[in-house]
């Protein structure tokens, strides 16, 4: 454009005179493309009437470049726009709710609002339609509030737009635009008193409708309403039987988005009082289209529940042989509240899975459920490749620790004494350094007591070195004991040692020392005589 032309429209749109606007209106339509955007801004910036009413007229022959032109300006069309929705031109209703919507022109709501309730308009229906895409427009803003692209902030434009629908609704039996319910229902909350009206007054005109949109509108808005009376202590049942209801995908995969796998007790309560989740029932949905995690959820939704038993455990036996690992891994831990036959083999059929945390989670319930050989399957567990599964059966014999071993062992029969101890040795990592703390205790019943049982738990071998150091105790009768129990101790070292307690002082440790010798077949070798104790002192026989 040249300096010329750029000044004509610079003073055409500053100065106060109605005239401008004939000579700016032909060159919205000239040929050359610098006249026509010359034309368009000094009209804007002119914020003529006139002006903005034909810019609104021209829309739909608009470029991008125009376009985005006047949206720099938007704010300031606002009566030329609510001439346009209120008009029953169609050409110009439609131009009028493209740009309500291009512009974000959330204030034109209660315009398109009249346009949608006057049943003389034949163009209510392009009305109703921009309402409700411009309020989903306006909840996107709302739910992503760094995103906003308003001029307003969005939560105070939603009160003043809550109130125009909230009256329009309650005149529904009037105008019966669904639009506006719909629209009145994305911006709602769940406390509103309209709203709860409307739910619990099956016989309302409202009613059919609201349900009907609340049970099958994939907006998003709906779905967080529905999704909202999870969290009320005393939901309308109203809303409870629609969320029973919903089984599109969209909607299931929210829900268990927002229950995760640790629901709140109040998302607990309200669904204990569900007898009845038309998408637990759905193979495709919960094997097919749910992500592992919301499996994982489903199964939670399922047991919270207040559906039949039966059809649960259908659920955790599909999920438990067909799911992802979320998914198996809840209805393993699940499984856990079911007893008889069946759950019984599919506990053993799980056990078997390839995944160490599913197998983790099945193997604290063997014993639970009486499985015959439970124990033996849990020793066997021990050896598992896994530190999970290792962990879980451990914790399962937990009754096997050398702390519970060591406080009952005085009151055990041998027999009894052996077989708790060789399990002991197998369940509890620490058995064998605690065994070594008491052969070192300060008192002699308990260094005797570890004695007999490193003896009896099958440990001589790894205690020997200890063994040999209680050949030396200060007390007799514990050198005695331990020169028994080296019987069960056939090495070389051994051997030296016990040959050398052939000379104790005291006949007990002689004679202990001797008999261990004679069962591993070792020779005797006669000790010196020992010299005459002092006379103050006694020798221990």
């Amino acid at each position: 454009m040249t300096p010329g032309l750029t000044t004509t429209f610079a003073l055409l749109a500053k100065t106060k005179n109605e005239a401008a606007d004939e000579v700016l209106l032909p060159g919205l339509e000239s040929d050359r493309s610098d006249l026509r955007i010359g034309a368009l801004r000094a009209l804007l910036e002119r914020h003529s009437e006139a002006g903005h009413r034909e810019i609104v007229n021209q829309w739909h022959n608009y470029d991008d470049e125009r376009r985005t032109l006047v949206k720099e300006f938007r704010g300031s069309m606002t009566a030329a726009l609510r001439h346009a929705v209120l008009s029953f031109e169609t050409q110009l209703c439609r131009n009028g709710c493209d740009m309500v919507l291009d512009s974000r022109e959330y204030d034109l709501a209660p315009a398109l609002i009249n346009a949608s309730e006057d049943e003389t308009n034949p163009n209510r229906g392009l009305t109703a339609r921009a309402l409700l895409q411009s309020i989903e427009m306006l909840y996107e803003e709302l739910d992503s509030p760094g995103e906003q692209r308003g001029r307003r902030d969005p939560v105070l434009v939603r009160q003043h737009i809550l109130g125009s629908l909230e009256q329009s609704v309650q005149r529904y039996y009037k105008h019966r635009v669904g639009e506006v319910l719909e629209a009145f229902l994305l911006l709602v909350d769940r406390d509103n008193l309209c709203l709860r009206g409307i739910l619990s007054d099956p016989r309302s005109i409202l009613y059919l409708p609201t349900a009907e949109i609340l049970s099958h509108s994939p907006r998003a808005g709906i779905v967080r309403l529905v999704l909202s009376f999870l969290d009320d202590s005393q939901p309308p049942s109203a809303a409870m039987t629609l969320l029973a209801y919903r089984n599109d995908a969209a909607f299931v995969e929210a829900l268990l988005k927002k229950v995760g796998t640790s629901p709140s007790p109040n998302i607990t309560q309200n669904f204990h009082k569900l007898e009845h989740i038309a998408w637990l029932q759905s193979e495709e949905l919960l094997l097919h289209r749910l992500a592992d995690e919301d499996q994982s959820a489903a199964v939670c939704v399922a047991l919270a529940s207040g559906v039949n038993r039966r059809t649960v455990y259908k659920l955790i036996e599909t999920m438990l042989v067909k799911g992802q690992p979320a998914g198996r891994l809840a209805a393993a831990q699940g499984l856990a509240q079911f007893n008889g036959v069946d759950a019984n083999t599919l506990a053993l059929k799980a056990l078997a899975d390839e995944d160490p945390a599913i197998q983790a989670a099945i193997v604290p319930q063997l014993r639970q459920r009486g499985i015959p050989g439970a124990v033996s399957k849990l020793i066997q567990l021990l050896e598992s490749p896994h530190t999970t599964v290792q962990l879980a059966a451990r914790e399962s014999l937990a009754e096997f620790s050398f702390n519970r071993y060591l406080s009952a062992f005085d009151g055990l029969d041998d027999e009894v004494r052996r077989s708790t101890g060789r399990m002991v040795c197998k369940v509890d990592p620490a058995a064998l350094q605690l065994l070594v703390e008491e052969l070192e205790s300060g008192s002699r019943t308990r260094r005797l007591r570890a004695i007999s049982m490193a003896a009896v738990m099958g440990l001589i071998l790894h205690v020997e070195q200890q063994l040999h150091e209680r050949l030396l105790d200060e007390d007799h009768l514990v050198r005695a004991e331990a020169a028994r129990k080296l019987a069960l101790c056939d090495t070389e070292a051994t051997h030296v040692l016990l040959r050398e307690a052939m000379a104790d002082r005291s006949l007990v440790v002689r004679e202990a020392a001797e008999i261990s010798l004679r069962a591993m077949k070792q020779p005797i070798i006669d000790a010196a005589p020992l010299p005459p104790p002092p006379p103050w002192q006694e020798v221990a026989l």
